[in-house]
C-alpha cells in the first residue's frame, strides 16, 4: 500500500467538520468494513467492460455490494 494513500486516507477526515466526521465513522467506516468482511467479489477479477450497459442496480446487486448509507 503506498504510503501517501495511507496518510490520505488517514488524515483527510481531519478536514471533516464535527457532524460529518461522526457520520463518516458511525456510517461510512462500518459499511466499508461489512462490505470487506463479507467475502464479496474481488473487483480486480471482474471485467467491468462487459457489464456497461447493465444498470447500477443490477450490477449491484450481482457484485453483492450493499448501498452506501445516505449522506446527511
Amino acid at each position: 500500500i503506498n504510503a501517501e494513500y495511507m496518510g490520505a486516507s488517514t488524515f483527510g477526515t481531519l478536514r471533516l467538520s464535527g457532524r460529518e466526521r461522526h457520520h463518516f465513522l458511525t456510517q461510512y467506516v462500518p459499511w466499508a468494513v461489512r462490505g470487506r468482511s463479507a467475502g464479496g467479489t474481488y473487483y480486480l477479477n471482474v471485467y467491468f467492460e462487459e457489464h456497461l450497459d447493465a444498470p447500477v442496480g443490477v450490477l449491484r446487486e450481482m457484485m453483492g455490494i450493499e448501498k452506501p448509507p445516505p449522506f446527511g
